[in-house]
């Protein structure tokens, strides 16, 4: 068969697939020197077609060609380079298909490029990000596409899929996750396996065993990459959880539900920064994704940071150079906001004549950018989320009541995200599970065929007195209060926090703390219901309620510690068995925080809208002690009481009804647990007072009785009304008169 193709050098600058017209755009990058070219498949009958790339094709190493008339769901394609096929790091998607070669079928892999646009997901636009969020109201939830559909309940159809994503949506909404996290969804390529000639430090140690002759004793089996780390095609997804389409149904349906998607891409080395922005902004613009966490070489993380098409992406890493941003950001306002009349000497003053500077009359004026200290102030970053390990290990030491803790742990719990994000966690893919942070204090990796000894080992991980499963009820029962501890203080932390999948079940990894090649039930969220699940569920849910409704808990300006706004109490105060007057020392593991919620920005927001805002308040007692402990409670104004309404040492979190503490001057708090109050009007004081307020507009008890005697009160009561001389404890005597 002979097609009809019209093709000509594109002369692109950077490797890519890109539609154009009616046809398409193919460009490579070949290193080595030799003959190169393009292979088409005609899927239908097999037919290939040889396109050679020689040297017109050629821009540097760049490689590429224009094809039309295209139908990009009728062919494949792959690479020659010399005297070998390669795949394309731009490929859609690579799959087996047959190709006749000398009048016989043969066997092959190649590329797709299909579909070559978006537009045919909807019937409308593509997909679109949502608006950009204000991240200390979000809470993100992270998981694997597989190991959370992996074992649903419905269809074995969605298992292990994006469809299987869309039908857990409502548990999302109903747990009140506002985005997803997703670990990486595109295909992974095979390992590099390089023949190594020495022995690491660790294994000359003897952390792994080794055999006579040196070489390790480990199982070298090829392993599943369920993670999806490494080298990976970034334009393709991973075929076993769904096509393109199904990607994106799944993106529009978390969209409609209001909830934001966030990928983790992987970049090795090697992989430019112009590269890894192409990356980003494909699925940013076909499928409309709202943000990304930036793993393996960070090295060029500032560069995607500083571009300006993701100013409004979220974009997460360990760290990011906001100062080099702030001096970069001025130096581009100045470039691309400079007054085009200036070029001419044609600059105004205010008063409308003619800029005079140092040259003279003419001369073009310029208004600078603030710079220094001034500047720097301003300076936000509100799309660039932070995810270092202070706090989870933090979190993690003081719950187990670490000493030397206590200080450095609040100063990042109350520590409010000013210029940029904050993420805040206390597990994530790599490590424990929560329910394994309360069971294990060693890593078992058994499964993974090294013999244990790869993963973490510093987890800060407790048993609470029982490695592994256990049927001793003290021990369960101490296990299920800190992990109620954990979540409490990830959840009321400032900044964004993030749950990881399964945590708000008891989802256990049987103690594996590193299971990058388990795509078995040891990384599979258990969807099976009992009451222990259940009851987790709904107080994470509770929680995350009790944060959106606190505006406290996500405020978006530091805490001062003084009463800036002379409303008669501090923001924030510490306080310890004496108000006011809290131990931070090295051996300390409690300590009580009121907050004043008047200060947060949205209650300050509605004290403009409502001048009589009433006062609000919320105490925070921590005991991480293994004794119980007496925390002082900070005076009120009148007619307030302190009432608990949380406390994780109750089987149930939040009380049903709330507790009055018998001293208002300080609350008890059980061994290791949290205890959360509220401070509430006090009804019965209140009528007491407007009980007084009455009787002191009332005339006294025996002019009252002179004016009955004298028949001035009357039978009619007009005066005296009955609940007058009721209110005044009049004897039955006289109030009949």
């Amino acid at each position: 068969m002979t097609f009809q193709f019209e093709y000509s050098p594109a002369h692109a600058v950077m490797p890519m697939i890109r539609a154009h017209g009616n046809g398409i755009v193919f460009s490579t990058v070949f290193h080595e020197n030799g003959e190169h070219g393009l292979q088409l498949i005609h899927v239908p009958d097999g037919e290939t077609v040889d396109i050679a790339l020689t040297e017109e094709y050629r821009v540097g190493k760049v490689y590429s060609v224009f094809l039309s008339p295209f139908d990009a769901e009728e062919w494949l394609y792959r690479y020659r380079c010399g005297d070998r096929f390669v795949v394309d790091p731009h490929a859609f998607s690579v799959r087996k298909t047959l190709i006749r070669e000398e009048g016989r079928d043969k066997t092959i892999a190649a590329c797709s490029c299909a579909p070559v646009r978006a537009d045919g997901f909807f019937p409308g636009a593509p997909e679109r990000p949502l608006p950009p969020a204000d991240w200390t109201k979000q809470v993100i939830y992270g998981l694997h596409v597989k190991g959370f559909t992996a074992q649903l309940p419905e269809a074995q159809d969605l298992r292990g899929t994006f469809a299987g994503v869309i039908s857990r949506i409502p548990y999302l909404k109903d747990l009140g996750i506002t985005a997803v996290e997703l670990m990486p969804v595109y295909r992974p390529l095979p390992g590099l396996r390089k023949k190594k000639t020495f022995r690491t430090m660790q294994e000359a140690l003897g952390a792994w065993p080794v055999g006579p002759q040196g070489d390790p004793l480990r199982d070298m089996k090829e392993r599943p990459n369920y993670w999806g780390f490494g080298r990976g095609l970034y334009f393709a997804l991973r075929p076993e959880f769904g096509s393109q389409k199904d990607f994106a149904l799944m993106v529009h349906a978390l969209h409609e539900a209001g909830i934001r998607v966030l990928l983790q891409i992987f970049f090795e080395k090697g992989v430019t920064a112009a590269e890894q922005l192409f990356v980003l902004r494909y699925y940013i613009d076909r499928f409309g994704i709202d943000g990304f966490r930036l793993l393996g070489n960070v090295e060029l993380a500032s560069s995607l940071a500083s571009a300006p098409s993701l100013a409004d992406t979220a974009l997460l890493c360990s760290s990011f150079p906001f100062r080099e941003f702030e001096d970069q950001e001025e130096a581009e306002r100045l470039l691309y906001e400079e007054d085009i009349d200036s070029l001419f000497g044609c600059a105004q003053t205010e008063e409308g004549h003619p800029g005079t500077g140092p040259a003279g009359p003419g001369f073009p004026v310029r208004i600078a950018a603030q710079s220094g200290a001034a500047s720097r102030e301003q300076a936000s970053f509100p799309a660039l989320i932070t995810c270092g390990e202070d706090f989870q290990t933090l979190l993690r030491r003081f719950v187990k009541s670490d000493d030397y803790v206590l200080k450095d742990f609040l100063k990042l719990f109350l520590s409010v995200p000013e210029e940029h994000g904050f993420l805040r966690s206390v597990t994530g893919y790599e490590g424990f599970t929560l329910a394994d942070l309360v069971s294990y204090s060693e890593r078992h990796n058994q499964a993974n065929g090294e013999f244990g000894l790869d993963g973490r080992a510093d987890n800060y991980s407790w048993n609470c007195g029982e490695e592994g499963p256990s049927d001793d009820p003290q021990v369960l029962a101490l296990r299920r209060k800190q992990v109620r501890n954990f979540l409490t203080l990830l959840l009321l932390a400032q900044g964004t926090p993030m749950l990881r999948q399964g945590d708000e079940r008891c989802n256990s990894q049987e103690g594996n703390n590193n299971p990058y090649c388990q795509d078995n039930e040891i990384s599979w969220i258990d969807w099976t219901e009992d009451p222990e699940k259940k009851a987790l569920t709904a107080f994470t849910a509770r929680l995350i309620a009790f944060r959106k409704d606190h505006p406290v808990f996500r405020s978006r300006r530091p805490f001062q510690y003084i009463d800036y706004r002379g409303m008669g109490h501090p923001d924030v105060s510490l306080h310890g068995e004496e108000a006011w007057k809290p131990d931070l020392g090295e051996f300390s593991h409690s300590v009580g925080i009121a907050f004043c919620e008047n200060y947060a920005q949205e209650m300050q927001d509605q004290d403009r809208r409502r001048a009589n805002q009433p006062l609000s308040f919320t105490y925070v007692a921590l005991n991480m002690y293994w004794k119980e402990l007496s925390l002082a409670l900070p005076k009120l104004p009148p007619h307030y009481v302190w009432k608990v309404f949380m406390d994780t040492a109750a089987e149930e979190g939040f009380l049903d009804l709330p507790l009055t503490p018998a001293d208002q001057h300080s609350v008890d708090v059980a061994p290791r647990s949290i205890r959360l109050l509220r401070a509430v009007p006090d009804i019965d004081s209140i009528l007491r007072e407007r009980k007084k307020e009455k009787l002191r507009t009332l005339p006294p008890v025996w002019a009252v009785r002179r004016d009955l005697k004298r028949g001035k009160g009357g039978r009619s009561g007009k005066k005296y009304p009955r609940r007058v001389l009721r209110l005044i404890n009049l004897p039955a005597a006289d109030r009949s008169r």
